[in-house]
């Protein structure tokens, strides 16, 4: 290989490329990064899977001490391409069973074709909408994660007190659950304020955490065991 063509590669290694970008009837715009090695998913003003998502959902997994807790069902609304899977079965090595729904058959399309979603074990993943999915499910689990966007926005119906109610019913009686929400602006901080004021009317007692990176992104944690 030429020097050249080595500076390249190597420039590419580290800063990174774009393998693919397309788009769906759920998101505007999507594409696949490839960067340090790795691949993540991106909508047009968020990550999707891996990246920073990761990063910030793996703080909250340590804060919690999520690795202590007895999990055999979990749930993963907006599961991606799988970043929230892989932190619990290939870092911590748990050995539950993974219900993961997505409303993006795109997203789960880019999910089996770069990041190999389909060599998690004892976990299978639903294209269904999240709200619909809760309104028919009786199961209850361990732990629920919510991880619902569209691009950087979650969705108004995944705030809302009937949605939060659906969540309650669907905790297992010692489970844990965790409510991802960016804060990027006022109207999302505003927002944040009324889902605060939700989780409390709804579970009572609840914690609240906030991890800063490039942005906010506030984790609402009920813990069933909590009392």
């Amino acid at each position: 290989m030429g020097i050249k063509n080595l500076f390249n590669t190597t420039y590419s290694y580290l800063l990174g490329r774009i393998v693919e970008r397309t788009s769906s009837k759920v998101s505007p715009g999507l594409e696949v990064a490839h960067i340090n090695g790795k691949y993540m998913l991106n909508s047009l003003n968020a990550n999707y899977s891996y990246g920073m998502l990761q990063r910030v959902f793996e703080i909250e997994f340590k804060n919690l001490n999520i690795q202590n807790r007895n999990i055999k069902e979990a749930l993963i609304l907006g599961f991606g391409a799988g970043s929230v899977a892989s932190i619990l079965l290939d870092q911590y090595k748990m050995s539950c069973n993974i219900t993961g729904i997505e409303k993006d058959e795109k997203v789960i399309q880019l999910g089996k074709k770069y990041f190999n979603t389909q060599r998690f074990n004892n976990t299978q993943v639903i294209c269904a909408d999240a709200f619909e999915f809760l309104k028919v499910n009786k199961k209850r689990y361990d732990l629920i994660i919510v991880d619902v966007y569209v691009d950087n926005i979650v969705p108004a119906e995944i705030e809302s007190p009937e949605f939060i109610n659906l969540l309650k019913n669907a905790v297992a009686s010692e489970g844990l659950l965790i409510f991802n929400k960016m804060i990027c602006d006022t109207e999302t901080e505003r927002s944040s304020q009324k889902l605060k004021d939700t989780f409390s009317k709804v579970f009572g007692n609840f914690q609240s955490h906030n991890i800063h990176k490039h942005h906010t992104n506030l984790m609402l944690v009920y813990d069933s065991t909590l009392k």
